[in-house]
């Protein structure tokens, strides 16, 4: 894990639950701007594996509330941009893109892994329902 990363939150909850981060597994379903701001927090509390599900890129419209929306990621798939800026935070960290669609297909694959979270932060009520 990146130099200092984990200090202050092994303050807080001990090594032992630094090391249960570290182990940790999550599903990540949108990373638009509710799920931009939950990536940015399992990152940086240093959760190991995190697998990003999204099928949108970013476009200027996305610029006033969506953390990772940048200059540099307009045009770039979401799952990207959150895999470049998880790296960028730590280098260590397993990022899984996966540019599809929640629907009834594709949840069995979305959640074939093995995670012990799953983020529902996709804004469409009827994917929700999957």
């Amino acid at each position: 894990m990146a130099e200092g990363l984990s200090d202050r939150t092994e303050l807080l909850i001990g090594p032992g639950g630094v090391e249960r981060l570290r182990g940790a597994s999550v599903v990540l379903c949108g990373v638009g701007a509710v799920g931009g701001y939950a990536f940015e927090g399992l990152v940086r509390a240093g959760v190991g594996r995190i697998r990003v599900v999204d099928k949108d890129a970013f476009s200027e419209s996305n610029m006033n509330r969506q953390i990772l929306a940048t200059l540099d990621t307009i045009g770039m798939e979401k799952t990207e941009a959150a895999r470049r800026r998880a790296l960028s935070i730590n280098p260590e960290i397993r990022v899984e893109r996966m540019d599809v669609l929640v629907s009834e297909e594709t949840v069995p694959e979305i959640l074939d892994g093995g995670f012990d979270v799953l983020v529902d932060a996709i804004d469409t009520v009827r994917m929700k329902v999957c």
